[in-house]
């Protein structure tokens, strides 16, 4: 499908002056007018209603996209729409959420013009991501919290710095003594999961004694307790992509008799409202998501102005690990680890 990049292309004229073409808003000589009109026959490009709106700037809305085709709603989805209404309310604009829209649903609301957005906020980018897609078809200026595919390049994102959380959060449970591990990761399509894995794959390779068996499940209740009854060998320690999946670890360990932070160790890379019902106290990591929204909305007013809307910018936001009694530092039990050939602690 063509977009803006392709018509300006084809008439040999810029991004601008097809904008001014559709919004009237400065002069464009009869010929060029026409070379543009042309080139949009030829390759079948339609403005639509909300890239009208950024052209005319008759809209102040922008569009949150929560993570599509997902039915939870997450604590922290709270605290990322909070900071983004405070954000654009400095600038005169209202936030519009869209919450677990499937992408035909998407398609409807965006083309039917029941969408009146002037930009768009994308939480969870996929691998494949059909937004992503249609956002840059249509010219609609958007921001990731996430990372892009690896196929799209200077686009706006904000994204939790995923190598450094790994890499500290797998180095915590190794020194701990832990060497089997079970990770239940996100669902494969996910970027998230593919840079999780990524760092992970170095990580094993710098650590030569660690065996990690990796399940990829939906963050839905009750789908990392399956992976465990399928999956859960000689592990000591689990780590999970979330806390709604460490829960259900905790419920598996309490229907078969073992103790989190004992029997079996767990942690888990977000967590929210979720880890701290959790007994013992969960250890995870902790997102600024106040701060993230407020550099969304940052970004996203920053994208509206750009003289160069393509020029991209990356903001790496990290995390705290909250370490509390879920994960057993089983160094220090002489038993286990002379029975795991794991050095023990001297003190």
């Amino acid at each position: 499908m063509a977009n803006i990049n392709d018509v300006a292309q084809l008439a040999n004229v810029s991004k601008s002056t097809i904008s001014y073409v559709f919004s009237n808003k400065k002069y464009v000589s009869p010929t060029i007018r026409q070379k543009v009109l042309d080139a949009c026959d030829e390759l079948n490009y339609h403005p639509n209603f909300f890239a009208s709106n950024v052209l005319s700037n008759n809209s102040k809305i922008i569009g949150l996209f929560l993570e599509p085709n997902n039915n939870n709603f997450y604590p922290f989805y709270s605290e990322l729409i909070q900071a983004c209404i405070t954000e654009l309310n400095k600038h005169g604009m209202l936030l519009i959420t869209y919450f677990s829209v499937h992408q035909d649903e998407l398609t409807n609301l965006l083309h039917s013009g029941r969408a009146p957005i002037m930009g768009a906020i994308i939480l969870t980018p996929h691998i494949i991501d059909e937004r992503i897609d249609m956002f840059e078809t249509d010219n609609l200026p958007f921001v990731l919290i996430g990372r892009p595919q690896r196929d799209k390049r200077n686009l706006y994102n904000v994204d939790v710095d995923n190598a450094a959380l790994t890499k500290k959060i797998f180095q915590y449970v190794y020194a701990c003594g832990h060497r089997d591990i079970l990770f239940i990761n996100a669902l494969p399509e996910l970027t998230i999961a593919q840079d999780r894995e990524k760092t992970l794959s170095g990580f094993l390779d710098t650590h030569r004694d660690v065996c990690v068996k990796i399940r990829h499940v939906a963050d839905e209740p009750g789908e990392a307790y399956i992976a465990l009854r399928d999956g859960l060998d000689r592990e000591t320690c689990v780590i999970t992509a979330s806390d709604l999946m460490a829960a259900d670890v905790y419920k598996y360990c309490g229907d078969n008799g073992l103790t989190v932070g004992k029997d079996l160790s767990v942690a888990a890379f977000g967590g929210g409202a979720n880890a701290e019902g959790l007994a013992p106290k969960l250890t995870y990591a902790r997102q600024n998501y106040l701060e993230i929204g407020r550099i969304a909305i940052e970004l996203m007013t920053r994208l509206l102005v750009s003289d160069d809307p393509y020029e991209g910018k990356t903001v790496l936001m990290e995390s705290d690990l909250i370490i509390r009694d879920s994960v057993a530092d089983i160094t220090r039990d002489s038993a286990f680890g002379e029975a795991n050939n794991i050095p023990i602690a001297s003190n």
